[in-house]
């Protein structure tokens, strides 16, 4: 079994955070080529993050997802809204989809893709 690394606001081993409105944690393990991404993102800001802001960079390539890319995850808000999807970008970001990211809006996910090596 794969190491499970801790991702939070404190670490950016994996993932680069692109704003410093939202705090997270996450637990990415990755199996092959497998990857699990499991935790929750919350909107600290003083407003609300709009659909399709990128939130995260992936930095470590060999956590970038497959191309051609193909994963979103729908993941579920416990607030404002009922649903949020995560995507995955050609430039290696990870972003809001369709719907933005409420004030205080936490969000829930995990989900899986796979990665080129």
């Amino acid at each position: 079994y794969s190491d499970v690394i801790l991702q939070d606001t404190t670490l950016t081993e994996i993932l680069s955070p692109l704003t410093s409105d939202i705090s997270y944690k996450i637990l990415i393990s990755k199996n092959g080529n497998n990857v699990n991404i499991n935790g929750f993102i919350t909107n600290k800001g003083a407003s609300a993050i709009a659909d399709g802001f990128e939130l995260f960079d992936i930095v470590d390539t060999e956590y970038r997802q497959r191309t051609p890319l193909a994963s979103s995850a729908v993941v579920r808000g416990v607030t404002q809204i009922p649903s949020v999807i995560l995507v995955f970008k050609l430039n290696n970001k990870i972003a809001l989809g369709d719907i933005g990211l409420g004030f205080s809006e936490i969000i829930y996910f995990n989900f899986n893709y796979k990665t080129n090596l």
